[in-house]
């Protein structure tokens, strides 16, 4: 995510979900990361893995 960015790492999150889970999803995420200081988007990122992973379950 430091290279690459929070929108960049939500894109590749919810890739990964759907190729894992056989779940489409549509993502308005694009250009967020100024919407977050820089010290606030790893748990922006977590908040979003951990409910993709309750979704899966």
């Amino acid at each position: 995510m430091e290279d690459f960015g929070l929108t960049s790492a939500i894109r590749w999150l919810i890739g990964n979900f759907e190729s894992i889970s056989n779940v489409k999803m549509k993502s308005a995420a694009e250009g967020i990361d100024h919407l977050f200081h820089q010290n606030y988007r790893m748990t922006v990122y977590r908040i979003i893995q951990e409910a993709l992973t309750n979704i899966s379950r």
